[in-house]
């Protein structure tokens, strides 16, 4: 081989060798930085790096695991280390232990905090000796030779920062216990975050109509009831039903269509107390008596919704088509147009009448047995809202239709709420305050109920009555109310109102201050909503801009901003 060659290879050999050196450094440096050390070398580390922060350590064994126990600034810590795993865990124990009535609290608490930490995480431990329910923090670290001393310091500085934090909202909730009816404060302040989501829900308005109605396998809901029910046709005449699953079925005889169940579509016609399939499609075609020679086709989309001991849930979403335009029959009419209607249903497996005379007997007498005892702030939602009810049947209704209402079964509630506003009106000359204020969130309730069918004009008749209450949630619905139906008067509401809210915002209680700031971004937001469907784009743009600034009303202002352009455009 000639020299020259050789000379070129050994030349390309060396430079590949470099190449590979440069390459492989990083991932060098990086297997010896984060290489699992041995066992004793990680005990020899904690030691060293505890030493520097001045705290003695004692050393114990548990299971496959060693674990240094050691103080910092009063507080008791344990590091549990194990030889197949790189990280230790660093644990702070019963950093606060409070009675067991105190439980619904601490998890409303822990959940909270640890939607929010990074490498911490808070639980609870219940001990059934001591009837107690107890705190603790745990976090996991990485310690390695040259920063173990910050990750260890920065990881105790955390821990401190989350127990003082925990332990002041828990004083502060703690305080607030009593304004929450039920035990669980997390379900009782879900609760009133519930209703103002759900007037969120109204304020946007995007949704289709929902309704809600209630089965029993003998008495399921049947395609003329539906059509009534969600598009107001009282004179139903089918003339074809075709029902889709996995097969293909197809009925004429009217008699058949008239009396089927549309739960059935959902189950083999065998096991009726059980779903076998996860959705169905149901088409039907049929007249209206007095309007026979025009055919409608509706089109039900039937989909499965979870399941209780007693009761199976399903969704229908009903489409009714628009009819053609004809002579007699506009452009534009209401019978032109595509209308789509959503529906929860619930068919019930038992004999439910006996089974809620029971559940509500029971309850009815619970509350007041609470109340005897001064134990009103166990009282459920719903039993607080029958608690100064004397008569049965409207405390039944009561009791079930705020069942209702908290499960967005609107429809089915307004039969429990209606009879119930009715009945109550007539002593309300004889009420108490506290019967007066149920009457008040009776016509909340019902009024909310009509918003959610989108029946507005029912809707005001009862939340006019609790507007004059001086509520948040009712005031919210009422305005949501006005604005959703197009009444004139909404916008001249809605700046007395914000006139008023901001002028006495400085006498408002410092806990209220989160609700009275949303209610306030609440207004801004429908005072747009008005001025954009006015087309005064200027004004909803200035204050728009304004609410760019503010948590709640950022998003939306984007959004809304957004819009104004588009129309601009168009």
């Amino acid at each position: 081989m000639p020299q020259t060659t050789i000379i070129i290879l050994l030349l390309l050999t060396a430079i590949l060798v470099v190449q590979g050196i440069l390459l492989l450094r990083p991932n060098i440096r990086m297997w010896k930085r984060g290489r699992v050390a041995s066992f004793q070398q990680k005990k020899q580390l904690i030691d060293d790096t505890l030493h520097r922060l001045q705290c003695p350590v004692v050393w114990k064994s548990e299971d496959d695991a060693q674990v240094a126990e050691f103080t910092f600034q009063e507080g008791h810590f344990r590091l549990y280390v194990s030889e197949d795993a790189e990280a230790v865990r660093l644990s702070y124990l019963f950093f606060l232990c409070v009675s067991i009535d105190k439980l619904n609290l601490v998890r409303e608490l822990c959940n909270r905090c640890n939607m929010n930490t990074r490498a911490e995480h808070l639980l609870y431990t219940v001990d059934n000796t001591e009837h107690g329910t107890n705190v603790h923090i745990i976090a996991g670290i990485y310690l390695h030779e040259k920063t173990a001393e910050r990750v260890m310091t920065e990881a105790l500085r955390n821990i401190f920062a989350w127990r003082n934090s925990f332990v002041q909202k828990y004083h502060e909730l703690n305080a607030e216990r009593g304004k929450f009816a039920d035990l669980d404060v997390e379900q009782g302040k879900a609760e009133l975050d519930r209703q103002f989501s759900l007037l969120r829900e109204q304020e946007i308005l995007r949704r289709p109509l929902q309704k809600g109605h209630r089965e029993t396998l003998e008495s399921g809901m049947t395609l003329p009831e539906l059509a009534e029910r969600l598009f107001g046709i009282a004179d139903f005449q089918p003339q074809e039903l075709k029902v889709v699953t996995d097969t293909v079925k197809v009925f004429t005889d009217k008699g058949i269509i008239n009396t089927f169940r549309i739960y059935s579509a959902l189950t083999d016609g065998i096991n009726l107390s059980a779903f076998v399939r996860a959705h169905a499609t149901l088409e039907v075609c049929f007249c209206e008596a007095k309007k026979s020679d025009r055919p409608h086709f509706m089109q039900l989309f039937l989909e499965t919704a979870g399941n209780s001991t007693h009761t199976l849930y399903y969704r229908a979403t009903a489409t009714l088509m628009p009819l053609s335009p004809a002579a007699n029959l506009p452009l534009g009419s209401y019978e032109t147009q595509e209308r789509s209607c959503g529906c929860l249903m619930a068919v019930d497996l038992d004999a439910t009448t006996e089974r809620k005379n029971l559940e509500f007997r029971f309850m009815w007498q619970d509350a007041k047995d609470k109340q005897q005892r001064g134990e009103e702030h166990l009282l459920s939602d719903e039993q607080r809202l029958i608690l100064h009810i004397i008569d049965p049947t409207i405390a039944y209704c009561l009791y079930f239709g705020k069942q209702l209402f908290l499960r967005q079964r609107y429809y089915e509630a307004l039969s429990y709420l209606e009879y119930a506003f009715e009945s109550m009106q007539e002593t309300s000359a004889k009420m108490s305050n506290e019967q007066m204020e149920t009457l008040c969130e009776v016509a909340y309730l019902s009024g909310f109920c009509h918003t959610e069918l989108h029946r507005f004009k029912e809707a005001y008749y009862y939340l006019f009555i609790a507007f004059g209450f001086n509520h948040i949630t009712y005031t919210e619905a009422y305005v949501n109310c006005l604005v959703n139906m197009g009444d004139f008067r909404a916008e001249r509401l809605i700046d007395t109102l914000l006139t008023q809210t901001q002028g006495n915002r400085h006498n408002s209680e410092t806990e209220n201050e989160g609700y009275v700031q949303k209610f306030i971004s609440f207004l801004q937001r429908r005072k747009t909503t008005l001025l954009i469907r006015r087309k005064k784009y200027n004004e909803a743009e200035e204050l728009l801009k304004r609410m760019l600034n503010e948590p709640d009303n950022s998003d939306f202002a984007l959004h809304e901003l957004a819009t104004i352009q588009r129309l601009r455009k168009n």
